[in-house]
């Protein structure tokens, strides 16, 4: 296994657990606890994403990329997201239809890889730049409401907190409604056996 790998794999196993134990932990405190164990998943969270780029980078670098990486570590991005997303639903810093929009999206593409692959040429149809912005979307949307909130809980407001937090989400969940759009007009293509270049 390359080193690369072993970046992605570890993101796509211990990434959201090491995250959400903390963060189910600050939800119950209150005051300076509460504010450093939130710092401590956003740590975490930010350590994270670190991850998902030099990965990649890494990969490219010492020419390991093949078509399982191009496959993990967008599945790797999902296991990381969805589980905090699902999390900040139950703690109602998130509403359902966004998670339910950004669930169904991440199902959606990750079968339709899985075919395009299955009944293609093998080869894995891996991140394109949209669906990278729409990635960053979630982990810069994610770290801001562990912020917010852990402040929130210490009793410090930021100005405007609120409606950045609002603008952020309804941005990732566009790009998501985007990027779902265009990866299933690319995948149709794909499977009725098209070489078709990916739009941008």
């Amino acid at each position: 296994m390359s080193h690369s790998d072993k970046l992605t794999y570890g993101r796509m196993l211990f990434g959201a657990p090491t995250v959400l134990i903390i963060l189910n932990r600050a939800v119950d405190q209150e005051g300076i606890q509460a504010l450093a164990l939130y710092f401590f998943s956003f740590f975490f969270l930010l350590a994270w994403e670190i991850t998902d780029i030099l990965d990649g980078r890494l990969a490219r670098k010492r020419g390991e990329t093949s078509n399982l990486g191009k496959v993990s570590d967008p599945l790797a991005d999902v296991m990381l997201h969805l589980p905090i997303y699902l999390f900040m639903v139950m703690v109602s810093w998130v509403p359902w239809w966004m998670f339910m929009i950004n669930m169904m999206r991440e199902v959606f593409i990750t079968g339709a890889r899985t075919i395009v692959a299955t009944i293609g040429n093998g080869e894995a149809v891996g991140s394109k730049l949209p669906g990278k912005i729409k990635t960053w979307g979630y982990a810069i949307s994610q770290l801001w409401l562990i912020l917010y909130h852990g402040l929130l809980s210490s009793g410090i407001e930021i100005p405007y907190g609120l409606e950045i937090s609002w603008w952020l989400l309804f941005t990732t969940t566009a790009l998501c409604l985007y990027t779902w759009i265009t990866y299933g007009h690319f995948f149709v293509y794909k499977i009725q056996g098209y070489n078709r270049k990916f739009p941008t």
